[in-house]
Order: structure tokens, then C-alpha cells, then sequence
């Protein structure tokens, strides 16, 4: 009897452990998942839990938010150790508005993602890129014809409102778990199975069109692509531009214009269904976000745009 019950207590003994180390692994299963889920939003553990700050910061282009904050940090001490995030992405090309909330004020983030946005924009035509903007493989589009203001204007009005675009193949939502950049570097995405979403247009306004000489153009889209973090195509993205640049003697037409959206629009989408519905093709050249809710531009901390000037 006393081995037999010797050998039942055994065999809890081992049963308790058993589960007990399933949950361990389950536990370090969470805990690496939220640290992946706190690396993409720039979080980190924080140890000053009293502290709360809401900080309108100008992001360089050519930064990616993360570049950011490891630089606002560096500009502010008071910062180190404390949980920091991103309301809201902006893509590497893009600069302006970009909403920091430190510490205690964490608690309200899902509210400051939900701000409505506002954006200078220029669109390149008779070109496009599998990114959508300047960030990618570009190829020339042969048009045949002229463009008009007015035909341009009367284009970009037909965005206002609620309209189902399809997401920019290099961007962060995700499919079936994953993010669309990585199905897009993979190459399983087309045109026919991009995930379309409903954005909102408040407004849209034509500013004008300008013409920028060749040169001009790849020096700064070059420029801007070397300051991002990593080596993802970059020198092969530079290479394309400087091929197709090279032989361009006319100067390229640009469409600037102004947009006020709700959260969650992509412009690149804008651009790219633009340039699909002109018949000429388009990207996205340049974005300056001028807006976040009730943050605007002129009011932004600037620092970062002078340590962009001292690096490069």
C-alpha cells in the first residue's frame, strides 16, 4: 500500500511540474509576443510611471518613427526609461506631424490614433513603383497625351468622402497574421489580391502643378532614401531611378495637393488610384503631415530636423 501510494504522489509530483513548466512556456510565449507588439510601437518597460507627456514631434523624412524616438531620446534625458509610443505611424518618406505619448498618457493612445490628419502632398506623374512612392522599384508609364489642370481637379474631387482603396503592398496591416510587407517582399501579392480598405476624404484640393528638372529629383529622392535604417533595396531602388532619370531630358510634371482624411488613409493610395484613374500612372513624391487632431506643424518640436542637418 505505501508504495503504491508512494508511486500515486510520484505521479502528481510529476504531473505538477509538467503543467507547471507548460505554463512557463506559455507565459514566455506572451511575454515575447508583447515585446515584438512593443519593438513595432517603439515601447519600452518603463520605470517612471508618474510621468505623462504629450509630445508633437516633426519627424524627418527619410526616418522611420523608431529612428525618431532613439533620437528624441537622446535630445531628451528626462525620456530615458519610459514607455514611449507612436500615435499613429508615418511612413520613412514622409515627415511632419508625428504624435509621441510618454508615460502616463499611454492611457488615452487609442484615442490620439483615432485624431483626424491633414497632409501637403505631391504626387509624381507618368511614373509608379511597387511601394506606391519613391521607397520602391519604379518604371516609367507611357501617357500619349497632356494633362490639363482642370482634368486633374476634376479627378481628385472624385476622392471626397468614403471610398474602398486598396492598401499600399509595403505597409503595416496585416493578412492572415502577417503584414503586408511581408507577403509583398515574398512577392504574393498583385493587384488582384491587395486587401481594399473604406478611407474617409474630408477634402481634397488641387494646389497646382509644377515641373522638376530630372536631376533635381533624384538628388533628393536619393538623399531621402539613405537616411532610412537598413539596407532593404535600397541600393537597388536608388540604381532603378538613376536609370530611368538619366535618360529623361523633359522635366517631370508634379500635382501637389492638400488633404484632410480620416484615421487609417493612406495618401500613397490616393497617388496611385490618381495616376490609375488619369490613365498615366502616379506616386507619391513627397508628404508632409500638417495635422493631428488638434497638433499642427507649426507648433511641432523641431530638434530632430537640425540633427538631420548635423548628420547628413
Amino acid at each position: 500500500m505505501a508504495e503504491e501510494r508512494d508511486g500515486r504522489l510520484c505521479a502528481c509530483v510529476e504531473t505538477i511540474e509538467e503543467v507547471s513548466m507548460n505554463i512557463e512556456e506559455e507565459l514566455n510565449l506572451i511575454k515575447e509576443r508583447n515585446k515584438r507588439v512593443e519593438a513595432e510601437k517603439g515601447w519600452e518597460t518603463s520605470s517612471k510611471v508618474s510621468f505623462s507627456e504629450i509630445i508633437n514631434l516633426c519627424k524627418p523624412a527619410g526616418w522611420t518613427p523608431i529612428q525618431a524616438i532613439r533620437a528624441l531620446r537622446e535630445r531628451r534625458p528626462e525620456l530615458k526609461g519610459l514607455k514611449i509610443a507612436c500615435a499613429g505611424r508615418l511612413d520613412p518618406m514622409a515627415e511632419g506631424v508625428l504624435i509621441v505619448m510618454a508615460g502616463e498618457a499611454l492611457k488615452d493612445y487609442d484615442k490620439y490614433c483615432r485624431r483626424d490628419k491633414a497632409y501637403e502632398a505631391e504626387a509624381l506623374l507618368g511614373f509608379s513603383s511597387d511601394s506606391w512612392d519613391v521607397m520602391g522599384m519604379m518604371k516609367k508609364v507611357e501617357t500619349g497625351r497632356d494633362l490639363s489642370v482642370q482634368e486633374i481637379k476634376h479627378e481628385l474631387k472624385k476622392f471626397v468622402g468614403k471610398v474602398e482603396l486598396p492598401l499600399p503592398p509595403y505597409s503595416s496591416p496585416t493578412v492572415e497574421g502577417k503584414p503586408l510587407y511581408w507577403w509583398a517582399k515574398r512577392g504574393k501579392l498583385t493587384p488582384e489580391n491587395l486587401p481594399v480598405r473604406e478611407m474617409e476624404i474630408f477634402s481634397i484640393q488641387c494646389k497646382g502643378m509644377k515641373e522638376l528638372g530630372a536631376g533635381e529629383a533624384l538628388q533628393s529622392v536619393t538623399e531621402r532614401i539613405q537616411r532610412v535604417e537598413g539596407d532593404f533595396r535600397k541600393d537597388g531602388i536608388i540604381a532603378r531611378w538613376s536609370e530611368i532619370l538619366a535618360h529623361k531630358d523633359e522635366p517631370l510634371q508634379i500635382v501637389s495637393f492638400r488633404v484632410h482624411c480620416a484615421s487609417g488613409t493612406y495618401i500613397r493610395s490616393i497617388a496611385h488610384a490618381f495616376g490609375a484613374r488619369l490613365g498615366c500612372g502616379a506616386l507619391l513624391y513627397r508628404l508632409v503631415r500638417t495635422r493631428v487632431g488638434r497638433y499642427g506643424i507649426a507648433e511641432s518640436e523641431r530638434a530632430l530636423l537640425d540633427r538631420v542637418n548635423e548628420v547628413y
